[in-house]
């Protein structure tokens, strides 16, 4: 096991809703020769989608899901990928994307860590 502290950090602290049109890049592609690894965070369901349906996704840029999670009620999910966290794909950002919800959309505060290594 490798420390990931010795490689540069990544943190995302923030709201999505409707607000937010229910998508946001969370960190950034960094290049073909860097890859990111989200390690810990936690999502807090504040406000429930409303008439059901209302889903949560962690994806990279191209679209791949690392995560899902239903958000038809307030509740708090804790995500924790351990120190060598999980590898998103090479070249591409992390984004979390609300859909689903057949009135309107949950609010979530999304709050993520990680780190970048250079191959």
């Amino acid at each position: 096991m490798s420390n990931s502290y010795q490689y540069p950090q990544l943190n995302y602290d923030g709201i999505i809703d409707n607000d937010t049109n229910a998508a946001i890049d969370i960190f950034e592609t960094l290049g073909t020769t860097q890859k990111i690894y989200i390690e810990r965070g936690s999502l807090s369901v504040f406000k429930a989608a409303v008439g059901g349906g209302g889903h949560l996704e962690i994806m990279d840029t191209a679209g791949e899901v690392y995560f899902s999670s239903d958000v038809d009620e307030v509740k708090n999910i804790p995500i924790n990928w351990g120190d060598e966290g999980r590898q998103i794909a090479e070249g591409e950002g992390v984004q979390v994307v609300l859909s689903g919800a057949a009135t309107e959309q949950a609010s979530v505060h999304v709050a993520l860590t990680g780190h970048y290594r250079v191959r």
